[in-house]
């Protein structure tokens, strides 16, 4: 009986076995599989192709039809009240009614030599004409007390004559303001028209009346291929000056502000807050020790050269070029302008925060280096010059 049971308790077991050595081996089989598909290879972003250095077009050069031309007296048989007291012809410079003026002269110097009347740093011509006294003026400068503009209104049959004397003006756009410029490079003239209403009497009614028209300014510039050029202040660095130095080479030329004052300027200018953000954003509204130089070809009443300092050396400076928003006709002379002046970038590079953007680097004078990138707004070139290393 024992000997029955224990038979029967193997069988159970070896059966109970062989159902799990089945189950085993059901699970153990292994299914067939699809072979994974390899992970494509990650390619690298593709650097976005360097742009072709633009040739110069002499956009900043006298484009008088007649350069060796000459300004003359009104043209006989003319019948238009406002009609411009005097012909235009050459490149432009300061026309007839202004006499023997010019540029950097006293306010004193300037009225007698034009005949003017002077009153608090400014000079005023009036020319009769046909029951209207046209209205001519100089004005000076605080900060050297000598005069640096000429100026009238011109209306669209005045400014028609411009452009037939010197051809179609440069349109640009200067700090805040949109305008157009002539040039003379030699004689270093620079002539900007401003579209403007202008407030002026009807000859009939003895009313004013405001009529389409343009401020007209005649000042000093100093023509980027000179800035550039081996006695400006690329080739011939102010790396390692001091006042003294600066003194010397560009009299009256270094201007201290605090920040204070340059908010007051801005408040003075009457300036958009908006406009004034993005000043600050440029560096241009804290203290400052900078250097006032003519203005270049488009820029906006002088060339504000902006150093940094250290024991009261100059370390390295930079200065900006204005040419206004999607205004790739002016950036490109800019820029070959620069290239003409210090030769082909030894670096061509994106911009590290914004690649839209390009840094082109240049060699400069022994021991300096020059870097040319858009500013933070696009809308002009910031030309820095440093050390080497």
């Amino acid at each position: 009986m024992l000997k029955h049971a224990l038979v029967v308790l193997i069988a159970v077991t070896a059966v109970a076995c062989g159902k799990d050595k089945t189950k085993d081996s059901t699970k153990s089989d292994p299914k067939p599989t699809t072979a994974p598909t390899p992970a494509k290879p990650v390619e690298p972003e593709k650097p976005a192709a360097v742009a072709p250095l633009p040739e110069l077009t002499g956009l900043f050069n006298c484009h008088a039809p007649d350069p060796n031309g000459k300004n003359g007296p009104a043209p006989k048989g003319a019948t238009s009240p406002w009609a411009l007291p005097f012909t235009l012809g050459g490149c432009p410079t300061l026309p007839p009614v202004y006499g023997k003026a010019d540029l950097g002269m006293t306010p004193a110097e300037a009225g007698k030599a034009a005949k003017a009347k002077v009153e608090s740093g400014s000079g005023y011509i009036y020319v009769p004409q046909r029951g209207i006294r046209y209205q001519f003026a100089f004005h000076t400068d605080d900060d050297t007390g000598k005069v640096y503009n000429f100026s009238f209104s011109a209306d669209e049959e005045g400014f028609a004559q411009m452009k037939t004397a010197w051809g179609e003006p440069l349109a640009y756009t200067a700090l805040v303001s949109d305008a157009m410029a002539w040039f003379n490079p030699t004689a270093k003239i620079k002539v900007t028209a401003e579209a403007d209403k202008w407030n002026r009497t009807d000859p009939k009614t003895k009313e004013y009346v405001d009529v389409p028209g343009y401020k007209i300014h005649y000042k000093r510039y100093m023509p980027l291929a000179d800035v550039l050029g081996p006695e400006g202040i690329v080739q011939k660095p102010l790396i390692g000056n001091g006042p003294e130095e600066l003194e010397k080479r560009y009299p009256g030329a270094l201007e201290i502000k605090s920040a204070e004052q340059k908010q007051a300027e801005l408040d003075k200018m009457g300036i958009d807050e908006k406009t004034q953000q993005q000043i600050k954003a440029l560096g241009a509204a804290g203290a400052s020790a900078d250097l006032k130089l003519p203005e270049t070809e488009t820029g906006a009443h002088h060339l504000l050269v902006q150093p940094d300092w250290k024991d009261s050396k100059i370390v390295k400076y930079s200065f900006m070029l204005p040419f206004g928003k999607n205004n790739d006709k002016v950036k490109n002379e800019l820029l070959a302008q620069v290239v003409q002046s210090l030769g082909k970038p030894l670096s061509v590079k994106q911009d590290e925060y914004n690649k839209e953007r390009w840094v082109y680097e240049f060699k400069g004078a022994p021991g300096t280096k020059v870097q040319l990138r858009s500013d933070i707004l696009g809308e002009g070139w910031t030309l820095e010059v440093a050390p080497e290393k």
